[in-house]
């Protein structure tokens, strides 16, 4: 009984020491990944070390919702921190999304966004790590940054403009850092960078067909318009930041079918000049040729979007396609004064099963339209400025145009069925008339006709017989 348990145990601990061995492996594995997580300093220690920084300078304010940079810092990583003061902090915690930096200054200016990561938060301050962002090693280094953005809060912030939504609101900073080395120390100087904010802005596209018949596709030309609070006599150039999706819906006669499928939205930027030009021709029968200018006043855009176009002009018969704005979107681009035409994307609707009558439609959500850049001329001088902008949506369904198709008759073809028009009804005139004096004819000859009266043979001869009497 005794050589039994003892048995046993050895069992026991060889499956017990097999089952340890087996799992050491993943437990270094996990030790490694959590030792790999980097710690980062509080966000108080770090601004402490400056002697000049005094807490008391940043009250607490429930009403003020914004976000207000206080500085900036490399690491010996080379990353690049954000320290960020918050006011309503301790009543509502808001958090940063993102920021617009340029590396570059001058000619070379060129502002890009990038995603901010909280590291460390404490009362009414935020620390973040720019992602995307690394610190050159040697040199100047320049940090020109023109706002700072976080998510749109309904309740706290104004909605856009008819149908359009924002993502991320805006706060000013309109300063750049500058890191360098003077005779072997380490200095930071900071100056105030001039800027242009956007007062106005409505996003959408414009849909062009493929054609008139046998077509499944069309051309979507996305567009941003806006104001600002400086005047641009000319404006030459623009930097554009967008996000962009996959779109895909079946869509079956009598029921919606599945679930739609949005894919990964992905950050893009563009620069658009003024002698850039877009151009779309469709592929579908009837197809026409569409041109615009990447950089047009509101004016100008509307006159490109708003037409009437002959697109097939035949021996037979003339076809024209007609583009018109939606009203409301009409008067809200009105109130801009420059358009930016960034992007084309496609639109396929195509049908899967004619028995069933399924189809698929396939689009590109573009949305977060945010401008970076604009380069203008003013009264005769250059500017080349980083903007003060939010992110911002249009429909991503609707466009904000109306079109249509027209199908006319060749001149001769319409001369020849005026003639034949004016044939056929003196034709039915004519025979009108023949059935009115036939109708006529035959009532005339019914009152016109003979009295007919019915003797009785036997009651003249009682007559007669009466009269002898």
């Amino acid at each position: 009984m005794i050589r039994r348990q003892q048995t046993f145990l050895i069992a026991v601990c060889v499956v017990v020491v097999l089952i340890c061995a087996a799992l050491y492996p993943f437990c270094l594995v996990q030790g490694i990944s959590y030792a790999a997580e980097k710690a980062y300093s509080n966000v108080l220690d770090d601004l402490k070390k400056d002697t000049s920084f005094d807490a008391s300078y940043y009250p607490d304010d429930d009403k003020d919702n914004s976000l207000q940079v206080i500085t900036i810092a490399e690491s010996e990583d080379d990353e690049l921190f954000v320290y960020v003061y918050q006011p309503s902090a301790k009543t509502r915690q808001l958090t940063a999304a993102s920021i617009d930096i340029s590396t570059t200054i001058y000619e070379a200016t060129a502002f890009h966004n990038y995603h901010l990561k909280l590291l460390s938060r404490q009362g009414v301050f935020g620390k973040y790590l720019v992602e995307g962002l690394t610190v050159r090693p040697k040199g100047t280094r320049y940090y020109a940054i023109t706002d700072i953005l976080r998510p749109w809060v309904e309740g706290l912030d104004e909605k856009a403009p008819g149908n359009n939504t924002i993502s991320e609101v805006t706060f000013p900073v309109s300063k750049q850092w500058e890191f360098g080395e003077l005779n072997g120390k380490p200095y930071v100087q900071v100056v105030d960078i001039d800027t242009i904010v956007v007062t106005t802005k409505y996003c959408g596209f414009v849909r062009y067909d493929d054609g008139c018949l046998f077509h499944d596709g069309a051309c979507d030309s996305h567009f941003v318009a806006f104001d600002t609070d400086r005047p641009i006599d000319t404006l030459l150039e623009a930097d554009v930041y967008y996000t962009h999706q996959s779109f895909e819906q079946v869509i079956a006669t009598g029921y919606g079918g599945p679930a739609p499928e949005f894919g990964d939205k992905i950050p893009a930027e563009v620069t658009v000049k003024s002698e850039q030009r877009g151009e779309y021709n469709g592929g579908g029968l009837f197809s026409g040729t569409f041109t615009w200018q990447r950089i047009q006043t509101v004016e100008e855009f509307i006159e490109s979007v708003e037409f009437d176009k002959r697109v097939y002009q035949g021996s037979m018969f003339d076809v024209s396609y007609a583009s018109l704005l939606d009203d409301e979107a009409k008067s809200l681009i009105k109130k801009s004064k420059w358009v930016l035409r960034f992007l084309e994307t496609e639109w396929e609707d195509e049908l899967i099963n004619p028995f069933l009558i399924t189809s698929r439609e396939r689009s590109t959500i573009v949305g977060d339209v945010k401008i970076l850049r604009l380069k203008f001329v003013t009264d005769g001088k250059t500017y080349n400025l980083g903007v003060v902008d939010n992110k911002q949506s249009g429909d991503p369904f609707d466009p904000v145009n109306d079109t249509h198709y027209t199908i006319e008759m060749a001149g001769w073809i319409k001369d020849a069925w005026d003639i034949i028009k004016k044939v056929l009804l003196a034709i039915l005139i004519v025979f009108v008339l023949l059935v009115v004096i036939w109708f006529v004819s035959k009532l005339v000859s019914i009152f016109r006709r003979p009295k007919v009266v019915i003797k009785d043979e036997d009651g003249e001869k009682k007559k007669k017989k009466r009269k002898k009497e």
